[in-house]
């Protein structure tokens, strides 16, 4: 009854018709002083956290990365979904993150297109270096006339200065003058080039 509860507000008409003919076989005990004539008077059923597989989630939350991100280097290479690529190659510094993907590879290359998964950590092996794209809604609220000078500092940032951001978390950031201050996370995103 838990999964007609859930789909209700999604295929109202449906569950309810599916509700009045189960309706005969529930437990009265289980459901008193709950107004039981329509499923919609229901309340939905509570999460049992104890049922919840962190590491399916986590292993889930890798691949969809990897699943959105492919669409962006389809169309930068102009190739339709419907060619499918040789190889796709997922580079990642966390062996975990690595094995998330690994274990769940035969769905990347369903949903892909793709023959074959490559999983690597190492970035020098395929020429991937980082480079700074600077966030100009948040510079630009937080640095107003020092924007132009901290931005080109931002794109300046060496790969392994970008390196030891991702590691740590943070960078030195920059005042509102456009010198260096304080630690700072949401000045840029980093992104691949190669």
């Amino acid at each position: 009854m838990n999964h007609r509860r859930l789909k209700a507000p999604y295929t109202p008409f449906l569950t309810e018709l599916m509700y009045q003919n189960l309706k005969v076989l529930i437990d009265p005990v289980s459901v008193q002083d709950k107004d039981t004539h329509s499923i919609h008077y229901l309340m939905l059923p509570r999460v049992r956290e104890e049922l919840i597989d962190k590491k399916t989630e986590s292993a889930i939350s890798q691949i969809q990365s990897v699943i959105e991100l492919e669409p962006v280097i389809r169309d930068r290479k102009t190739i339709p979904i419907k060619y499918p690529l040789k190889e796709i190659v997922v580079i990642h510094q966390d062996p975990e993150a690595l094995k998330d993907i690994k274990s769940l590879e035969k769905y990347v290359i369903e949903e892909l297109n793709v023959r074959k998964v490559t999983l690597s950590a190492d970035k020098k092996k395929y020429g991937i270096r980082l480079r700074a794209e600077p966030d100009h809604m948040v510079l630009g609220k937080h640095l107003k006339g020092a924007f132009k000078a901290v931005m080109t500092s931002i794109k300046q940032l060496s790969n392994e200065e970008l390196e030891q951001f991702q590691k740590t978390g943070c960078f030195p950031g920059f005042t509102s003058d456009g010198r260096a201050g304080e630690c700072s996370q949401q000045l840029l995103r980093p992104s691949l080039q190669k």
